[in-house]
């Protein structure tokens, strides 16, 4: 647990105390204090999830149609066990070519065919080569090779280098 999770469960803790003792000596019906007392705690979690969000967890969003990928990480599914594999791409949105914001990390299922193009990809980036990605549904039927097993894919990501920028005439 980080520092400011700590901090912040230690004010919903001293929050929560103050309003029991409020809760206490106030004249209002049983199930109105119960009710006052479990939103409160209630909202610990939803100010959890949305600080989980800011501390560098991946996005419960949808990678973005374009982006420039600044890293990544597969971890491969196992072969005996239950796991099954995931890739956490770190990305940054682009509006109009141009970053449009920080890097935002985000989960995906593993994939075969996206783990060889993101190992590709990150060569070319030690290279120097800035790589950019383009996000589309893909069609329907179309079979990737998901975990080793043929499965109707849902997701097409393809990576490749950033062009070059086009300098204005002199």
């Amino acid at each position: 647990m980080t520092q400011s999770l700590l901090f912040v469960l230690l004010c919903y803790v001293f929050l929560l105390g103050v309003l029991l003792s409020i809760l206490t000596r106030a004249r209002i019906a049983v199930w109105l204090k119960v009710g006052l007392i479990a939103a409160s705690f209630g909202f610990f979690f939803i100010a959890n999830d949305a600080l989980r969000g800011s501390l560098g967890w991946p996005a419960r969003e949808a990678l973005p149609e374009d982006f420039m990928l600044v890293a990544s990480w597969v971890s491969e599914p196992e072969k005996q066990g239950d796991a099954s594999g995931s890739i956490v791409l770190w990305a940054v949105t682009l509006e109009e070519e141009r970053p449009a914001s920080d890097p935002r990390s985000y989960r995906l299922p593993y994939d075969e065919g996206l783990h060889q193009a993101l190992t590709e990809a990150e060569m070319r980036m030690k290279q120097g080569k800035l790589q950019i990605g383009k996000r589309t549904e893909a069609p329907k039927g179309h079979i990737r090779k998901i975990a080793g097993e043929a499965v109707d894919a849902k997701l097409d990501i393809q990576l490749f280098d950033l062009p070059d920028p086009s300098l204005p005439e002199k």
